[in-house]
Order: C-alpha cells, then sequence, then structure tokens
C-alpha cells in the first residue's frame, strides 16, 4: 500500500502505459480505500480517453470494480456526455459494461436517461 501512494500525481500517464496500466491496476487492488479513491479522482477529466485506451480501459474498469458506488459518479457524468461515442468503441464498452452492473438505480438513470 505504501508503494501505492508512490503513484500519486502519475495515475494518468501510467494507465496509458502497457506496463503501467498495471502498476496503477494492482495499486488499486491493495490501497486502502481513501487512497483508491484519490488515485481514480486523478482520472478525474480523462475518462472518456481512458476509457478508449487499450490500456487504460483497464485501470478505469478497476477502479469501477474497486470504488464504493458513491464514488462512480465522476465517471458515470463523464461517460454520459459520450455515451455513443463510448459505447462504440472497441475498448470501452468494456468500461460501460462495468458500469452497467456496479451503478446505483440513480446513475444508471444518469447513464442511460
Amino acid at each position: 500500500a505504501a508503494a501505492a501512494a508512490d503513484l500519486r500525481g502519475h495515475v494518468l500517464s501510467l494507465s496509458l502505459d502497457r506496463y503501467g496500466c498495471r502498476v496503477v491496476q494492482k495499486a488499486l487492488e491493495v490501497a486502502p480505500r481513501d487512497l483508491q479513491v484519490s488515485l481514480a479522482l486523478e482520472l478525474r477529466g480523462k475518462v472518456v480517453e481512458c476509457a478508449v485506451d487499450m490500456h487504460a480501459n483497464f485501470v478505469l474498469q478497476r477502479c469501477i470494480e474497486v470504488l464504493p458506488q458513491n464514488c462512480l459518479d465522476f465517471i458515470v457524468a463523464e461517460v454520459q456526455r459520450h455515451t455513443m461515442y463510448v459505447c462504440l468503441q472497441r475498448y470501452a464498452s468494456r468500461a460501460v459494461q462495468r458500469l452497467l452492473e456496479r451503478c446505483t438505480g440513480a446513475q444508471l438513470e444518469v447513464l442511460v436517461g
């Protein structure tokens, strides 16, 4: 978990990297909840970019899997603004599938409106 804290400020660049994405995924698995949330929030404003990326989509999926539902709002909001685009993308559709599995009813309303 201490090593996971060292990723602060580097989550996006690591997520977009072939090997770095695996490091971030592992960190999200082992980090305490507050650090998970902190690391995930570094993707705020870059959710769509991550969703369509062949490496970063796995990090986004892991965020969706490990974060509490109430912390998924920023992901839901960013995907909702680009729903058709994201759903038609090869890699992004996987993240959307994870969202559909994990979202609350209210988040689903926002997502599929």
